[in-house]
């Protein structure tokens, strides 16, 4: 603010210099035209024969009057030479304006910059977390085939089945770690950007439904005769109906 107001302050100097030789140069316009008249009296007084005396007296005066309208030019000369000066202290001014200007716009630059590498940073985060979450589908898909294989070699149903039931306890326990995992993931994606949030969350969604699939199509495959193997409520989530073993007493 202070260099604003120095430039307004050299401004007023310079339109009042600048009022003061339009002045001037109403002064010597009226001077011109008393020299216009003074040439018409002289001229006059030749036509009518005045003496040679008076003649020279006019001439005498007209001259003198020449010469004050010269000086008069000069003052004015000298005036805009003033006016000339002061306009280059103003420029000079405005060149120190643009210069702290350029570094503001500089600066800006430099925080944009910054904030681009954030942005970046965080999208960097939940590509990571959508890493995990596939990481967690192919774990809860291993432990579908060893349960699988323990089904065919173990022979005694009983204890496999027992067995089987202590896996699937488990592996809901996994799935409803998946789906915290899923939540935290919406609300980093959330803070983060709206654009990936809806493909991660779209992504880990199907995931959690391919491990409910996984789940019964296994214990449809694994228990013989329609024996009902998981708790009631895993049949109830989403899926083909044909998808769904028999609902017999667990």
């Amino acid at each position: 603010m202070g260099l604003v107001e120095v430039v307004k302050d050299k401004a007023e100097v310079v339109r009042a210099k600048a009022e003061v030789v339009m002045g001037l140069a109403e002064v010597v316009k009226d001077l011109a035209e008393v020299v216009k008249v003074m040439e018409v009296v002289v001229k006059a007084a030749v036509e009518v024969e005045m003496g040679l005396v008076e003649v020279v007296r006019v001439g005498v005066e007209a001259v003198r009057a020449k010469a004050e309208v010269v000086m008069g030019l000069a003052e004015v000369v000298k005036g805009l030479a003033e006016v000339v000066k002061d306009l280059a202290e103003v420029v000079k001014v405005m060149e120190e304006v643009v210069k702290a200007a350029v570094e503001v716009v500089m600066g800006l630059a430099e925080v944009v910059k910054v904030g681009v590498e954030a942005v970046r940073a965080k999208a960097e985060v939940v590509m990571g977390l959508a890493e995990v979450v596939m990481g967690l589908a192919e774990v809860v898909k291993d432990l579908a085939e060893v349960v699988k294989d323990l089904a065919e070699v173990v022979k005694d149903l009983a204890e496999v089945v027992k067995a089987a039931v202590e896996v699937v306890k488990a592996m809901v326990e996994v799935v409803k770690a998946a789906v915290e995992v899923v939540m935290g993931l919406a609300e980093v994606v959330k803070e983060g950007a709206e654009a990936v949030r809806a493909e991660v969350v779209k992504a880990a969604v199907e995931v959690v439904m391919g491990m409910a699939e996984a789940v019964r199509v296994w214990a449809a495959e694994s228990v013989p005769n329609g024996q009902q193997l998981l708790p009631p409520q895993l049949y109830a989530l989403p899926g083909p109906p044909s998808s769904h073993p028999p609902s017999f007493a667990y």
